[in-house]
C-alpha cells in the first residue's frame, strides 16, 4: 500500500467510499468511521475502536464527522493508500476500509467491507 501524500499525514477526517472516518488517538481518543455499515441492522451507523479498550458499532454522535474541526475540506483517501497518525492507521481498499491502533502494546481495530463490519482485538 502507498503512504498518503505528505500533506495528508495526520489528517483527522477523510472519506473512504461512503464512509467518513477519523483518527484521533492522542489523549485517549479513538478511530471511527460513520456511514451505512453493511450487515448492521440495528440502526448503528458508526464503527469505532478505542485502543486498548472497546471496539464495536454505535449510533453516530451529533454533529457527525462530516465537518472537520480544522479549516479545509474533507478529502477521499484513495484505494491502496493509508494514513498513519498518533499510533493509528487506516487503509483504504477497493471495497472498504481497515483501521487499527495500538496502545500499551495492545492491538485493536475494525474492518468494513462490502458485506460486513468486523472488529478485532478489543471488545466493548
Amino acid at each position: 500500500l502507498a503512504q498518503a501524500r505528505p500533506e495528508w499525514r495526520g489528517l483527522p477526517v477523510f472519506t473512504v467510499g461512503d464512509l467518513t472516518c477519523k483518527i484521533e488517538l492522542y489523549s485517549g481518543g479513538e478511530i471511527a468511521c460513520d456511514g451505512t455499515l453493511p450487515g448492521v441492522h440495528n440502526g448503528d451507523d458508526e464503527v469505532y475502536v478505542r485502543p486498548p479498550g472497546g471496539a464495536g458499532t454505535r449510533k453516530a454522535a451529533s454533529p457527525s464527522m462530516t465537518v472537520p474541526a480544522y479549516p479545509g475540506t474533507v478529502r477521499e483517501l484513495p484505494a491502496g493508500h493509508r494514513i498513519d497518525s498518533y499510533g493509528g492507521t487506516c487503509l483504504a481498499g477497493v471495497d472498504g476500509v481497515a483501521c487499527f491502533g495500538t496502545l500499551a502494546g495492545q492491538f485493536a481495530g475494525f474492518q468494513v467491507d462490502a458485506d460486513a463490519v468486523h472488529t478485532y482485538g478489543a471488545t466493548g
